[in-house]
């Protein structure tokens, strides 16, 4: 890639939702960290549903350029005949864009949408980039593999990630952990008589709210949880508030639903539950929890098993097996809590500060750009 020293290089970052979960939140941190680097500008899919915590409406705070296109995004709705044809139409759609606004890099920020990378490809943009922030299955490895051809590198979250991928895809990749804004100061819970618990994810069903939930219940509600989020725009969803009912436990969980601000519930608990019943591909909120000096109670596969360290900064258990969970939570204290917050903060500041993040993307970004 030719450029002047004088001009910043145009990227489009494409992006496959408009929420404020993990890889809506990380795209952020990615356009902070390439901010001199690039003229950046965000496209979002427009058929989004409205939610009140949009990602659109940080961009716009942070004054960085954002529109909305029909995107091609592999969603399931895309898995018949019909949606096959339209996620093909949206793609050579895109192309055509492309052509006409001429971008130097199109950075993929979820597999989801890497549809653009072949529209990219088609229109001659010189580099394009994954943010690969899935551990991609064996099945769908097989698909998106082909669709990842003309990605020129993959950013992988994690070594669950990087070790998903295909060999043709891994050769392509670099492991980049996620990062947490750092707070000024770890403050601790103002309320110490009960232990407070929080999990903070979408209720997708592979997320593991029935086994937190199940859990909760056969550990005697070891005091209060509070559940944030809510249910996905698309795939298999939990109903948390009827799983809540039918178990008999309304009085000891709270359930809060989406949050402007996910530290202010993180400095309100003593834990922080990931339960996930599939491997996670990293777990943005445990060191986002960890930043905060709170330990983390999580499931043992993907990401998260390498982020904890059982018994130091928090508690692991093998996926989906609730006796096992139970048993974390019912020997959980506050005075534990406390006692693991300092091992949780020097956990995030040796690994996952959000300066060690950028210097390793902006060097990764450098050496793309100057093949």
């Amino acid at each position: 890639m030719s450029h002047s020293p004088n001009r910043a290089i145009s990227a489009t970052f494409i992006h496959s939702s408009n929420e404020m979960y993990g890889a809506d939140r990380m795209l952020l941190r990615v356009l902070s960290a390439l901010r001199h680097e690039t003229s950046a500008t965000v496209w979002l899919p427009d058929d989004a549903p409205a939610t009140e915590h949009k990602l659109s409406n940080e961009l716009a705070s942070e004054r960085i350029e954002h529109e909305e296109h029909r995107l091609p995004i592999i969603r399931r709705a895309n898995l018949t005949l019909l949606g096959a044809m339209r996620l093909a139409r949206d793609t050579i759609a895109m192309s055509r864009v492309f052509r006409q606004n001429k971008p130097d890099v199109v950075w993929c920020a979820t597999s989801a949408a890497l549809p653009a990378a072949l529209a990219a490809r088609f229109a001659g943009v010189d580099k394009i980039v994954l943010h690969n922030q899935e551990v991609w299955r064996p099945r769908e490895a097989s698909i998106l593999g082909l669709f990842a051809i003309p990605v020129d590198r993959i950013v992988s979250i994690s070594d669950a990630v990087h070790n998903s991928l295909p060999a043709n895809a891994r050769r392509k990749s670099i492991v980049i952990p996620n990062s947490s804004d750092d707070v000024a100061q770890v403050s601790l819970p103002a309320d110490i008589a009960v232990t407070r618990f929080l999990m903070a994810s979408r209720w997708n069903g592979w997320k593991g709210h029935e086994t937190l939930l199940r859990a909760w219940a056969m550990a005697k509600e070891p005091g209060v949880l509070v559940i944030a989020g809510s249910a996905p725009q698309s795939g298999t969803a939990v109903n948390v508030p009827e799983l809540v009912e039918s178990l008999g436990i309304g009085a000891s969980v709270e359930i809060i639903g989406e949050v402007a601000d996910l530290h202010d519930e993180i400095r309100r608990a003593h834990y922080v539950v990931m339960p996930s019943d599939q491997p996670e591909p990293f777990g943005l909120v445990a060191i986002e929890a960890l930043s905060e000096g709170r330990p983390v109670v999580a499931s043992a596969g993907g990401g998260l098993g390498r982020i904890i360290v059982d018994g130091e900064c928090g508690h692991l258990f093998p996926n989906r097996d609730v006796s096992a969970l139970a048993r974390v939570l019912a020997r959980t204290s506050v005075a534990e809590s406390l006692r693991m917050s300092a091992a949780a903060r020097a956990r995030y500041m040796s690994n996952y500060s959000r300066e060690a993040f950028e210097q390793s993307l902006r060097a990764e970004w450098e050496r793309l750009i100057a093949e």
